[in-house]
């Protein structure tokens, strides 16, 4: 059901409403509706920008990010999730600014750090993207995505053994995570553990059909 109105702040607490209640279609709706209605509102441009996240579409979080930092040139949530939009966009570029902007204002912010070492990778920069990583991991040595990303990096470099060693007590904690599943299949293949590689790729299938369900 569509609520009909003319009132910016209306249509923002509808976007609202319905986020809360994950009805994502009608929450992306009327929250278009109350950018246009009054676009001077920083939040409804990032509230759009949560809900294209949720459709995965990141290409269109930008436009309205850069509109929040037309409304508010500091402000830092959104100059962060610039950088993730970006990275994910394949903007390494990009990213690397946005990420270079948060770290020069906090530089104890693990995913600033972590996007710029996937900005260095992404721009041929392996030394670069080991060092970032490396800093990432000092602040938050269980960090989930950092210890996939240096994995990465591990296997780039050759050194799968490494990689799976640094992996494999992770697959406890997140044995439906298919990033680290497949990068547990990719590493134990290269370094020759057949049996393992032959476990995770079932483990790969199993997600995927867990996830088609």
């Amino acid at each position: 059901m569509l609520f009909r109105s003319d009132d910016g702040w209306v249509q923002t607490a509808l976007a609202q409403t319905f986020y809360r209640q994950r009805q994502i279609a009608l929450a992306l709706h009327h929250a278009q509706r109350a950018a246009e209605l009054d676009p001077s509102q920083s939040g409804v441009h990032f509230l759009l920008a949560e809900l294209f996240d949720d459709l995965d579409r990141h290409a269109a979080m930008i436009p309205p990010l850069r509109t929040v930092l037309d409304l508010e040139p500091e402000n830092y949530a959104a100059h962060l999730n610039l950088c993730y939009a970006y990275a994910k966009t394949g903007q390494p570029g990009e990213a690397r600014r946005e990420a270079v902007w948060c770290l020069t204002r906090n530089p104890k912010d693990v995913q600033a750090r972590r996007w710029l070492a996937t900005a260095a990778r992404d721009q041929g920069r392996p030394e670069e993207a080991k060092a970032e990583i490396k800093k990432a991991l000092e602040l938050a040595p269980e960090d989930l995505h950092c210890r996939l990303l240096e994995a990465e990096l591990l296997l780039f470099d050759r050194q799968a053994d490494k990689a799976f060693d640094r992996l494999r007590p992770l697959y406890q904690h997140y044995p439906d995570e298919l990033r680290l599943v497949s990068l547990l299949a990719q590493a134990a293949a290269s370094a020759g553990r057949s049996q393992d590689a032959e476990k995770f790729r079932q483990e790969i299938q199993r997600i995927r059909r867990m996830r088609q369900r």
